[in-house]
């Protein structure tokens, strides 16, 4: 079974990511190489261990993790569809099953944030590493004018309604899952990044930080090395706080036809069909009221369970 050190220690994947960070840093971008996709790795597994997911799943994460920006070999632009294909030779080559390559390929052909999709788990925790994450890191990192920009454009981003972005997107692209999902991308990213923000700020000017810095750290090993692994805990509980966010969004665009299409069930389509049909079967439209309450209640308890579990100021209360 291919696991996620084979991947980590292979000379020819080794070769390729330093290759394309060496591409790149001539372009002018910032560090692409192992500390940048270990961190990537690393964090997308945690986020899967946290939500309960498989531990092969989690496995497959980390690979994904440290394959994802293997594209730059090839070139900047489109980079995330010519990684997919490279690590799906290498993958091939190293006897991974079809199925774990599809999954791992697929990640990494919808990790780009210009053409992202999380179409599976694997790629919406990548996701969630590359857009909200890093906006805010940044943000708060670099602050002055760098953060008042940001600011300004996630300000922009916040001011239009959700239910607006996903109605625009479901009138112009085929109803569906997908649609909603990357119809919430667009805007549940605007949280998250602002509480990675506020909690860069607070500990940008932390010893542990300034040390890094006195002894030569560059700012972006500083941003996803120093500070990024201390600020997981908030990041997870935000992610549980806003599923159940989602599950009311999902659930209205169905109730007014704009959601799952038949023959899919959702609880939006269940609650319209006992709308329609309340003055006959009132009952009918208990069952799915019921449920969503529960599961918006369940995440909303597994939240605050998790915030309490990951800060440490919660458990001296």
């Amino acid at each position: 079974m291919l696991t996620y050190e084979d991947i980590r220690n292979d000379p020819a994947i080794r070769t390729y990511i330093q290759r394309a960070d060496e591409s790149l840093g001539a372009l002018g971008y910032t560090e692409h190489s192992f500390a940048h996709v270990t961190v990537v790795a690393e964090n997308a597994a945690y986020i899967l261990t946290t939500l309960g997911y498989p531990e092969r799943t989690v496995e497959l994460a980390k690979i994904a993790g440290f394959l994802h920006d293997i594209g730059n070999l090839v070139n900047r632009v489109d980079h995330s569809q010519s990684g997919a294909v490279m690590a799906f030779r290498i993958l091939d080559n190293l006897d991974c099953p079809p199925e774990e390559i599809a999954v791992i390929v697929t990640a990494i052909g919808n990790h780009d944030e210009g053409t992202a999709f999380p179409v599976n788990a694997v790629a919406a925790a990548i996701i969630d590493m590359v857009i909200g994450m890093s906006y805010g890191l940044i943000s708060g990192y670099f602050g002055g004018r760098v953060d008042m920009v940001m600011q300004r454009i996630l300000e922009v981003a916040n001011g239009i309604p959700r239910l607006v972005i996903v109605t625009l997107l479901l009138l112009v692209l085929q109803p569906g899952m997908l649609t909603i999902i990357f119809a919430l991308m667009l805007t549940e990213w605007v949280g998250m990044s602002r509480i990675a923000r506020a909690e860069m700020l607070k500990l940008k000017e932390q010893e542990f930080v300034l040390a890094s810095r006195t002894l030569g750290a560059g700012s972006f090993f500083i941003i996803f090395r120093e500070v990024l692994p201390n600020i997981i805990g908030p990041i997870i509980t935000q992610v549980m706080f806003s599923i159940p966010t989602a599950i009311f969004t999902e659930a209205f665009l169905s109730f007014v036809g704009l959601g799952i299409p038949v023959p899919q069930c959702s609880l939006g389509s269940l609650i319209s069909e006992g709308f329609n049909s309340f003055t006959t079967h009132p009952y009918q439209i208990v069952p799915p009221i019921v449920v969503m309450a529960l599961l918006m209640l369940s995440f909303n308890l597994v939240a605050d369970g998790l915030r309490e579990a990951l800060d440490p100021k919660m458990k001296e209360m």
